[in-house]
């Protein structure tokens, strides 16, 4: 689908995160091995990283929030 996001999922390619950041994806998928602090210390260019299925969703509908509260306080 023209204008969908693109999502690059790897298992167990913590160690290639500066890498993968360059693919062009919009969001790197990580899996349970790497934490998510690390993981955004590492990653290199700018693109955004997927919390795990199985995440509750109000804990998904908090950070989004957050996300939200803090980018509306920056402008």
């Amino acid at each position: 689908m023209a204008g969908a996001p693109v999502i690059y999922f790897a298992r167990d390619s913590g160690a290639l995160l500066p890498l993968l950041a360059q693919t062009g994806a919009d969001v790197i998928s990580l899996d349970w091995r790497v934490p998510l602090d690390e993981a955004r210390a590492r990653r290199g260019a700018s693109v955004a990283i997927r919390v795990l299925q199985g995440t509750p969703v109000d804990t998904v509908r908090r950070v989004v929030e957050h996300v939200h509260t803090r980018t509306t306080a920056d402008k």
